[in-house]
């Protein structure tokens, strides 16, 4: 099986965790780029509102998540919601229905992680909406990411490995 860990990261805590599951899975990994500015507390102000407002952003990938059995995607929790670079990731590459609409091979699963600060919101609805049902999920708060508590991240794959 081909498996792809796919996630966006604007401070690092997203990246770790994606690295870990990559690791764990033997997994490709495609850590996407979004090429607007999101640093400082500009940056991070400006990417909560857009969160809020379910924009889109320019992003950069490395991989075709179509080539893939398992695609395992993750985000950082921005206004309760997933981040614009995730939104833009999922809207433009059909791993759900509207795939499926657009004549478009997408007959992979898919698995999603967050990080958080506490509570991650309607994440796993929205990238529900955006592509399908998941097989698993996973949320690490950044507490925990800090902390480098990844038993979380080693049940997670063990429930991806008997499911895909």
């Amino acid at each position: 099986m081909s498996i792809l860990v796919a996630a966006y990261s604007r401070d690092g805590h997203t990246s770790s965790v994606a690295r870990a599951i990559a690791k764990e899975l033997k997994a490709d990994l495609d850590l996407i780029e979004d090429k607007r500015k999101r640093t400082g507390i500009w940056g991070y102000l400006f990417a909560g509102r857009a969160a809020m407002f379910k924009k889109r952003t320019e992003i950069a990938q490395s991989k075709d998540p179509l080539r893939y059995s398992l695609v395992v995607i993750g985000t950082p929790t921005w206004s309760y919601d997933i981040t614009p670079a995730m939104r833009t990731y999922l809207m433009d590459n059909p791993l759900g229905p509207e795939g499926r609409k657009a004549g478009k091979n997408n007959s992979n699963k898919v698995a999603f992680f967050c990080t958080c600060g506490g509570n991650h919101g309607k994440v796993f609805e929205t990238m529900m909406e955006l592509s399908r049902k998941p097989v698993a999920t996973l949320r690490l708060t950044a507490r925990q990411v800090d902390a480098g508590v990844y038993s979380e991240v080693k049940r997670f794959c063990e429930r991806l490995a008997q499911r895909a």
